[in-house]
């Protein structure tokens, strides 16, 4: 019975982790969308791809490859 509930326990703790995990990192990925329009200058743009390539990686990876690929279109562009 005690290991029951210590299993229980446990995988209750990591479901609430993983979740407050996914929410913290959509709230990241809405602030840097939110700063794309105002983005001033090529490297900022491509600065911005970076980090929304990497806040979706563990959200939605098929997204996370998009605004990787644009940001490295972006900067081979600018060189």
């Amino acid at each position: 019975m005690k290991k029951f509930f210590f299993l229980l326990l446990t995988f209750h703790f990591s479901v609430i982790n993983v979740f407050g995990q996914i929410a913290y990192r959509q709230a990241l990925v809405d602030s840097l969308v939110a700063k794309l329009p105002a983005a001033i200058g090529d490297t900022n743009h491509v600065n911005l791809f970076i980090d929304l390539s990497y806040a979706y990686v563990t959200i939605i990876p098929d997204e996370a490859l998009n605004y990787g690929t644009q940001g490295l279109e972006l900067a081979e562009k600018l060189e």
